[in-house]
């Protein structure tokens, strides 16, 4: 992109997300789920624009290579995002997304999972821990064990923490611009975990 400033990437990942906290903030609710919509529209936003400041590691996500987001155990999550992001570009990849049982444990060739299922979260986060995948849930409980990205509420807004150790361990580089806007959380070490 000739003639952008290194803060390009920042000021559309920042509007990206003022667009979809407008979304949210701006929906008059006229019932939960609607809300709830409105909360999925957002993660989905986030999602997208996550993905703008991750880089994989060498042979995790080649050139040639769909950018696959996986989404295990929430449906409204899972179809709001393909109706938002499935078949857009992202640095040259095409984003695929692609659906997992609330129970699973088979995320091969994905590079993006969101964990909607709280119960199932732990079992797939020991699957995960050292793979080169980033790791989205709600709850600041996942990021402080082990997950990468946690959507959390606060005062009546989605907003995010993240566990730069988790992204350092999986050989994940995560943009400084995107650990600036996060609440940074340090992992709890647990026994037999």
């Amino acid at each position: 992109m000739r003639g952008a400033t290194p803060f390009a990437g920042l000021a559309r990942f920042i509007a990206g997300c003022a667009v979809a906290a407008l979304i949210l903030v701006a929906w008059v609710p006229a019932g939960a789920q609607q809300t709830r919509a409105s909360e999925a529209e957002l993660k989905a936003a986030f999602v997208f624009n996550f993905a703008k400041f991750v880089d994989w590691p060498g042979g995790a996500l080649s050139e040639a290579q769909n950018l696959v987001i996986c989404i295990a155990g929430d449906e409204l999550v899972a179809s709001t995002v393909t109706q938002v992001i499935e078949g857009r570009r992202l640095n040259g990849h095409q984003l695929v997304i692609r659906r997992r049982a609330p129970d699973s444990s088979d995320f091969n060739g994905c590079h993006i999972v969101f964990l909607g299922d709280r119960q199932q979260w732990r079992r797939s986060l020991a699957v995960l821990r050292s793979a080169p995948v980033l790791t989205i849930a709600d709850g600041e409980e996942f990021a402080r064990k082990g997950g990468m990205i946690a959507f959390v509420l606060e005062n009546d807004r989605v907003r995010f923490v993240m566990n730069p150790a988790a992204g350092d361990r999986a050989g994940l580089k995560i943009s400084s611009r995107l650990l600036a806007l996060a609440r940074i959380v340090q992992e709890e070490k647990e026994k037999g975990f």
